[in-house]
């Protein structure tokens, strides 16, 4: 219950310009959102996951209200199947010489269970060998499997407390476009609700 209070009351502002106007500065506020969790779901046994799903249903970290974006999404297990043809997409573009050497080795025990919204990203999570219970990025551009965490709560918990290298990468895909404008932004503070302050260099 530690982590749904942490998730309850964190929150902030990122403090962003913008792009192509950096004298142009505004501030957008996140929060965290989680949904119950659901009864009767079958988890298959992979370390943190089983308990992860007994808190919540599903987890949206960094949610902006206005331009409804998030910075990441740990998904029900129901949508675990579509996440994974999303993601598939972009493997069947490569022929078999490429998967030998992009695929990392537990491809093909891993589950899908999340993604990076509106950028092609996925979370990952492989089921056996050493790795079980780790949590990968798949970033598409460059087609890299980035470790994220050792295990759901470690990547949650590092996500809440961002470093500069995770804020940038969470910049890279926020830009908190509105209905009422064009305008893109690139995050260059996250300012959290107890006092710390995270910044980058552009």
């Amino acid at each position: 219950m530690e982590l749904l209070k942490q998730l309850k009351e964190h929150n902030g502002e990122f403090v962003c310009e913008e792009i192509g106007a950096e004298e142009n500065l505004k501030r957008v506020e996140f929060r965290h959102i989680f949904e119950p969790p659901k009864n009767n779901i079958e988890i298959i046994d992979i370390t943190g996951l089983n308990e992860f799903y007994a808190l919540t249903g599903s987890l949206t970290l960094y949610y902006c209200e206005e331009s409804r974006e998030a910075a990441f999404y740990i998904a029900h297990p129901e949508q675990w199947e579509a996440l994974a043809d999303g993601f598939s997409d972009w493997v069947d573009m490569l022929d078999e010489d490429e998967e030998e050497d992009a695929l990392p080795s537990w491809f093909g025990t891993h589950k899908v269970i999340g993604e990076i919204p509106a950028s092609g990203n996925y979370i990952l999570v492989p089921t056996e060998g050493v790795e079980e219970g780790a949590i990968y990025e798949f970033e598409h551009d460059g087609f890299e499997f980035i470790k994220i965490g050792s295990s759901i709560f470690d990547f949650i918990y590092k996500a809440l407390d961002p470093d500069e290298t995770l804020l940038m990468e969470m910049a890279s895909h926020l830009r908190f476009v509105s209905d009422s404008s064009t305008q893109q932004w690139w995050i260059t503070e996250l300012r959290h609700h107890h006092g710390k302050v995270v910044k980058h260099e552009n």
